[in-house]
């Protein structure tokens, strides 16, 4: 059957999904981020120890998260993965760590990881997001 296009020319382009998530043509590069957060505060307003939104043209992948403080009964956390809210201003008794295995998130998608204290007593507070961006 005839075509308007030499065989040579022709091309077929597939894009495989994992997960719902589309896998990055080769070749695609891979990286992790720096995800260690840290504050020491007093404040009752919620401060942030990670935050990304996952660019354009590249796939997010979360697998796990760690939080630690040096004073669990003051500590509030907050915790907000592709608009799911994991934790929302609630203390936890011990280190805290909460796993996604391979969870892709797609472009403008995010996580964040905050933390506040009663007021009046001061915290150190940190955070481990095992995460990279691949595309």
């Amino acid at each position: 059957m005839p075509n308007s296009s030499p065989a040579w020319v022709r091309q077929v382009q597939v894009t495989v999904i994992v997960d719902n998530a589309p896998v990055p043509e080769q070749p695609s590069t891979e990286f992790a981020l720096d995800t260690y957060g840290y504050v020491s505060t007093s404040s009752s307003t919620l401060q942030t120890l990670f935050s990304r939104t996952v660019p354009s043209a590249k796939i997010g992948v979360l697998d796990e998260i760690e939080l630690s403080c040096d004073n669990y009964d003051v500590a509030s956390w907050e915790i907000i993965v592709k608009g799911v809210t994991i934790l929302d201003s609630e203390t936890i008794p011990e280190s805290f760590t909460k796993a996604f295995p391979s969870l892709h998130l797609e472009a403008d998608e995010s996580i964040t990881v905050k933390v506040k204290s009663n007021g009046s007593a001061t915290i150190k507070a940190w955070s481990d997001v095992s995460y990279k961006e691949v595309g």
